[in-house]
């Protein structure tokens, strides 16, 4: 099973429009968005990108799967924001020939992958084959002992005081429980978002990402800077 994997695009469309550029030569089975896909939080004029929104999502010819943020969540109407091609995993579970996909951590099981709009600690014994989240904007793998992603940002703006930057996506391989393989990829491909990235989701305990594999010397040039 392969998985395109997104969150937090914050309604910019240009972001969304280099985003598809760079996917449209590939093949998935489906998409996992962790949510605050749109602004309508703060823009009630947001409503006027249906049309853009709707017709990328027709377009991948794949099933978009998304748990809503809090940003795709408008106070004054009382409403998410609307959407009629998703797949809403806080509606129902999907299941995808084996594989589980849930937003309920009272339902996943070891098939499952978990993914919510933010982190939630697991402190059962139980875990899901793998977990999702967005929210934080900050991109990283972790291991407790499941698979743990951050999906970090497609597109962050100015609205809590950071720099506007593009963001990743995250290309998510299932073959089994025990094997998964997940490669993360820059809109951007400077050197300086190429480092943010880097130091981002390879810092510490994090693991690198399996793509930078193939970028062994590039690696070591990074690492050597910090």
């Amino acid at each position: 099973m392969r998985i395109l994997a997104i969150s937090d695009l914050h309604g910019n469309l240009n972001a969304l429009e280099i985003f598809r550029k760079k996917i449209e030569k590939n093949n998935f089975d489906l998409v996992l968005c962790g949510g605050d896909f749109t602004n309508f939080y703060f823009n009630p004029k947001e409503i006027e990108k249906v049309p853009y929104f709707e017709e990328f999502i027709y377009n991948l010819k794949t099933p978009f799967i998304i748990v809503w943020g809090n940003r795709d969540f408008n106070r004054y109407l009382n409403m998410y924001f609307p959407l009629k091609l998703v797949i809403d995993l806080d509606k129902e579970d999907y299941f995808y020939e084996n594989w589980h996909f849930t937003s309920n951590f009272e339902h996943f099981t070891s098939n499952s992958i978990l993914i919510t709009h933010s982190e939630i600690f697991i402190k059962n014994r139980n875990k899901p084959m793998l977990q999702l989240w967005g929210d934080s904007h900050i991109p990283k793998i972790l291991y407790r002992p499941h698979m743990c992603i951050d999906l970090g940002f497609l597109y962050r703006d100015s609205i809590h005081g950071a720099i506007p930057m593009l963001g990743l996506y995250w290309i998510i391989e299932v073959n089994s429980v025990e094997n998964i393989t997940a490669k993360w990829y820059p809109l951007e491909t400077s050197e300086y978002t190429k480092t943010f990235f880097v130091k981002k989701v390879g810092m510490n305990e994090f693991i690198l990402p399996w793509y930078l594999e193939n970028n062994k010397e590039y690696v070591k040039k990074i690492i050597n800077k910090q």
